[in-house]
């Protein structure tokens, strides 16, 4: 293990690592590392056509985040989900601004359900 590889111990070098694996312009670029799978797990990443290092990041950002958000989804929304963050350099945040608008549809509808529910209610009086 290489100097620039093993783990700070204080929290004086952790800052010096930190702030040495951020570029001027505030970007934190790659490492390289080596990483050990299953072979059904490398098999399905082959079919699937899939990039192993943005799934992993994808998957580290998400466990690291105190702003996760977990959904689950049919097999054919995981599929494009997958396909979208690992092949075109998407990351979970560029789709907030599309999940915010699809909650907004969703309360939209939920708001007309209730009116309607309150209108048959009033009917009813």
């Amino acid at each position: 293990m290489t100097n620039q590889t093993r783990k700070p111990k204080t929290k004086q070098q952790k800052k010096q690592a930190i702030s040495a694996a951020t570029s001027p312009g505030g970007r934190v670029p790659f490492h390289r590392i080596s990483i050990t799978i299953r072979e059904d797990q490398y098999k399905t990443l082959i079919e699937r056509e899939l990039s192993l290092s943005a799934l992993v990041r994808d998957l580290l950002d998400d466990r690291f985040s105190s702003n996760k958000v977990t959904i689950n989804l049919s097999d054919q929304g995981k599929h494009f989900y997958d396909m979208l963050i690992s092949n075109f350099g998407t990351q979970d945040i560029d789709l907030e601004p599309f999940l915010l608008q699809a909650l907004d549809n969703f309360v939209g509808q939920k708001i007309n359900q209730i009116q309607e529910i309150r209108k048959q209610l009033k009917n009813q009086l």
